[in-house]
């Protein structure tokens, strides 16, 4: 009985082998079936849905950013990425801590009365603005002093929305008495 088992699984085992062909190689590929249900949707691009576009993030841009610190200093602040029309106040923290606001000079001849409004910075139809700012002032001993700062850019509401880091340097100190990072920046 024991030959006779023997025998009968050698036959299944042979006939198995034989239906699935050599080893390594594939059958042809069966027909496709019908597509699946579709998935939720995947999470919002940072431009929004689609037709919406989104402003980038409020920038500032201050140049030169190594700035020597003398009362006709011409720096050029730049500004994009805001609502059109918004009211952007340009602040300074100057050598005391105290926080200085940087305004639009006033026209020649204007009223003493003179709106602050009027001297205030609103982003244009794209979002941008620009602003020449002469040291004038600030240039006094008391207020810059050599060293890293940083121009802020704020709402009406005083609500920081970007800063702008900056490095005043001495000039009239031996030029090897400058930071380094001056000497870099500032040309002989």
């Amino acid at each position: 009985m024991k030959r006779y088992v023997f025998w009968l699984m050698a036959l299944i085992l042979l006939a198995g082998a034989g239906c699935a062909g050599p080893l390594g190689e594939q059958g042809p590929p069966g027909e496709q079936g019908p597509p699946g249900e579709q998935g939720p949707p995947g999470e919002q691009g940072p431009q929004g849905p689609p037709g919406e576009v989104k402003l980038p993030q409020p920038s500032l841009v201050v140049s030169p950013s190594v700035i020597p610190i003398h009362k006709n200093t011409q720096v050029i602040i730049t500004g994009s990425g805001y609502e059109t029309g918004q009211w952007v106040r340009l602040l300074f923290i100057d050598w005391f801590g105290t926080v200085a606001e940087l305004m639009k000079s006033a026209p020649k001849g204007a009223p003493e009365d003179l709106d602050a409004e009027e001297l205030m910075f609103f982003a244009d139809e794209q979002g941008n603005f620009v602003m020449l700012w002469t040291l004038g002032r600030f240039a006094r001993g008391y207020v810059l002093a050599e060293g890293l700062s940083h121009i802020m850019a704020a709402d009406e509401d005083l609500n920081v929305l970007t800063t702008a880091p900056v490095g005043f340097v001495d000039t009239e100190n031996p030029r090897e008495e400058w930071p380094e990072w001056a000497q870099a920046a500032i040309p002989e």
